[in-house]
C-alpha cells in the first residue's frame, strides 16, 4: 500500500465522526458520535453487546440508553470515547496491525495542549500507531479551498469557533469560542414545541433542525404565514405539524442568543470582536474570505443572514484600518497583510518566489540554494513562479486531472489530494468586469513563455484602450479603497471541510516529516501539535 493508504484521518466531532484515509475527497465513514447502553438485562444464554456505537444505536434506540461522550468540544466520558475509537479501527476500517499506520487527528481550535497530547498518547500507547499528528480544524477547513489566510467560522453541534487564520498561523487571543451551536437550537426548538404540548426526543429534534428550519433576514415580521408550515413525518408514521413561527425562530438563537443565554454575544458580534484583536492589515482579507463550515451552517438562509448582520456592524472596524502601510519594517509579531502570500525577492525587474514545491517530487525547496532538487535531483533552472498584473476580472480554477499521477480532481484545490503535487492555476477571464478589477495571475514556466504571455496581454489592447483601462482601474480602486466587503465562502461538502483539508494536507510530501513517532513524542509531547505554517517554509 502507498503512504496515503497507510495514513488515517480522525475527525471525532460532538455531532458526527468522520474517518477515512489521506487522499480521499470524502470520509470513508460518517456516523453519529453516540453510544448506547442496553436498558434491560439480557436473558441467560443469549448473546448481546455491552455497548453500541454510531448507527447501531439508531437501529436499536428503543432498548438503549443513549450517551453522548463529547460535550462543548470536551470528552466527558473516556470509556465511551475509547469504545468509539475501537469501533472506528476494528469495525469500520478493519485494521489488523495499527503499527503499520499513521494518524492525523483533528481537534477544535483552543483545545488545551495537554488534552491534544493525551489523544496522541492513547493512539500511541493503546493502539500502537506508527506516527501521529494533531492539527486544528480551522486551518484544515481553510486549506480545503486552497487558502492560508481566511476567517474560519465553524458552527458545529456544541460550539461555534471563529478563528482568524493568517498565513496559516493562529493568534489564540483573537479566537472566539461560543457555546451557542446546533445543540442549543435543538434545545430552543424543544421549548417552542413544548409550548404547544409537543414533546420529542433529542434525535427527532436533531432531524427537524436539519430538515425543516430556516433563518430569516427579517425574523420580526417572518413566521406569520401559515402557508409555509411543515408537516414532519415521525418514525411511527404520524405527522407533526410545525408552524412557520417555530421554523423561523428556533434557529434565531445563533443571532439572538439572549433568547436562551443572557448577555451572550451572537456570531456576527463575535466575528467583529475577533477582528478587533488582530493586526488591522488582515481585517480586509479576512472579511473577504469568511469560510463557513460545520453541519449547523447548512440551515437555509444562514449565509445571507450572516452577511446582513456583519454589514450592520462594520463601522467599528473601519476606524481601525490604516489608510496607508507604514514605510518601516513591521515587527515579527505584527506582519502586515500582503496581496501575495509568498516571500518575494527582486529578480531582473520581476518578482519571484524564493521557495516553492519541486514540480517532480513536491518537496518544499529553496530555488536560490541549488539548481537541482536535493530530494529527487530534478532540474530547477527553468522553473519558477512569476507574478503578473493583468487588468480585468477573472475566475481562478485548477486542473481536473493531476498532470503527475493522473488522478481525478475537483478543479478547486491548488494541490492534488492523491499525490500532493502543486497544481498550476487556470485563469478564466470575465470580460464583463475587466474594467473594474485587477487580477494577479501566477503562471509557471521558463522566461520565454512568460515573455510571450506578457506580449499577448499587451497586444490585446491598443495604447489608448490600455491607458483607459488603467485609468478606470485606478479610479475604481481609489473610490473603493476604504470599503469593507463581506464575502462568505461555502466549501463544497462543508460538513467535511476540515476532513478534506487534512486529506489534501496529508498528501503533500513536505507534510510527512511532521508526523511524529512515539520516540519523538516521549522526548517532547508538544511535538505532535502541528504548526501548519511550517509545512510550507
Amino acid at each position: 500500500m502507498s503512504y496515503n493508504e497507510y495514513t488515517i484521518i480522525l475527525d471525532i466531532g460532538e455531532g458526527y465522526t468522520k474517518v477515512g484515509f489521506v487522499g480521499e475527497d470524502k470520509p470513508r465513514a460518517v456516523f453519529p458520535t453516540v453510544v448506547g447502553i442496553p436498558k434491560y438485562r439480557q436473558m441467560a444464554g443469549t448473546q448481546a453487546q455491552e455497548i453500541y456505537v454510531g448507527d447501531d444505536t439508531t437501529r436499536m434506540r428503543g432498548v438503549l440508553k443513549l450517551e453522548y461522550p463529547i460535550h462543548r468540544g470536551t470528552v466527558t466520558n473516556w470509556d465511551h470515547y475509547y469504545a468509539i475509537l475501537n469501533h472506528i479501527f476494528y469495525n469500520i476500517l478493519r485494521i489488523t496491525d495499527p503499527s503499520q499506520y499513521n494518524v492525523i487527528y483533528i481537534v477544535p481550535p483552543l483545545t488545551p495542549p495537554d488534552i491534544a497530547e493525551y489523544f496522541a498518547r492513547v493512539l500511541f500507547e493503546t493502539h500502537r500507531f506508527q506516527k501521529v499528528a494533531v492539527i486544528d480544524s480551522a486551518t484544515t477547513a481553510v486549506f480545503s479551498i486552497g487558502l492560508t489566510t481566511a476567517l474560519s467560522v465553524e458552527v458545529g453541534t456544541g460550539i461555534t469557533s471563529i478563528t482568524p487564520v493568517m498565513e496559516a498561523q493562529l493568534y489564540n487571543p483573537s479566537i472566539r469560542r461560543l457555546n451557542i451551536a446546533g445543540a442549543d437550537i435543538e434545545e430552543y426548538l424543544n421549548q417552542l414545541l413544548t409550548q404547544y404540548g409537543i414533546f420529542q426526543k433529542r434525535e427527532i429534534l436533531k432531524d427537524i433542525k436539519e430538515k425543516c428550519l430556516r433563518i430569516s433576514l427579517d425574523p420580526v415580521h417572518a413566521g406569520q404565514d401559515t402557508v409555509n408550515a411543515v408537516d414532519y413525518l415521525l418514525p411511527d408514521g404520524e405527522k407533526l405539524h410545525i408552524s412557520e413561527y417555530i421554523i423561523i425562530n428556533a434557529a434565531e438563537v445563533l443571532f439572538n442568543p439572549q433568547l436562551i443565554l443572557p448577555q451572550a454575544e451572537n456570531i456576527a458580534q463575535a466575528i467583529i470582536n475577533s477582528l478587533t484583536l488582530i493586526n488591522p492589515y488582515y481585517i480586509k482579507p479576512l472579511l473577504q474570505n469568511i469560510v463557513l463550515t460545520g453541519g449547523t451552517s447548512l440551515i437555509s438562509g444562514f449565509k445571507e443572514r450572516l452577511i446582513q448582520e456583519l454589514n450592520l456592524s462594520l463601522d467599528e472596524l473601519k476606524a481601525r484600518i490604516p489608510k496607508e502601510k507604514p514605510e518601516e519594517e513591521p515587527q515579527p509579531e505584527e506582519i502586515p497583510f500582503q496581496e501575495d502570500s509568498h516571500k518575494m525577492v527582486q529578480l531582473d525587474g520581476r518578482r519571484q518566489t524564493k521557495e516553492g514545491n519541486c514540480p517532480k517530487c513536491g518537496e518544499v525547496i529553496n530555488f536560490e540554494e541549488s539548481e537541482f532538487c536535493p530530494f529527487c535531483g530534478a532540474d530547477l533552472r527553468n522553473v519558477f513562479v512569476q507574478q503578473i498584473d493583468i487588468i480585468g476580472a477573472a475566475k481562478q480554477q485548477y486542473p481536473i486531472k493531476c498532470p503527475e499521477c493522473g488522478g481525478t480532481l475537483d478543479g478547486e484545490s491548488p494541490f492534488c489530494n492523491h499525490c500532493g503535487a502543486k497544481l498550476e492555476s487556470i485563469i478564466i477571464e470575465d470580460k464583463l468586469d475587466r474594467k473594474e478589477k485587477r487580477l494577479i495571475k501566477q503562471v509557471a514556466g521558463d522566461e520565454k513563455e512568460l515573455a510571450k504571455i506578457s506580449d499577448e496581454i499587451e497586444s490585446e489592447y491598443d495604447s489608448e484602450e490600455l491607458e483607459e483601462l488603467v485609468q478606470l482601474d485606478e479610479e475604481f480602486e481609489k473610490k473603493h479603497k476604504d470599503d469593507l466587503i463581506v464575502n462568505v465562502i461555502l466549501p463544497p461538502n462543508r460538513i467535511y471541510a476540515s476532513y478534506r483539508g487534512a486529506s489534501i494536507l496529508g498528501a503533500i510530501p513536505s507534510f510527512r516529516k511532521f508526523m511524529v513517532s512515539y520516540e519523538k513524542f516521549t522526548e517532547n509531547p508538544n511535538s505532535c501539535l502541528i504548526d501548519f505554517s511550517k509545512v510550507f517554509q
